[in-house]
């Protein structure tokens, strides 16, 4: 997870990268989708307790 949120935290990663593909995003949408993540940082990664199932439903209701 601590990789998974530097990744997004930055807008690009690996781990950002494999999230994307697991989600079926279309490359022509990566970098859209890369953004977005980016832009709602704070609303996916909300505290230190965030559990990696909130993090997983925040992020598909984005």
């Amino acid at each position: 997870m601590d990789e998974l949120a530097e990744d997004i935290a930055r807008g690009e990663g690996k781990y950002l990268e494999t999230l994307a593909d697991l989600m079926n995003v279309p490359s022509s949408e990566k970098e859209k989708f890369y953004t977005k993540l980016k832009n709602n940082f704070d609303n996916i990664f909300y505290s230190e307790d965030v559990t990696p199932n909130e993090v997983i439903n925040r992020i598909a209701s984005l």
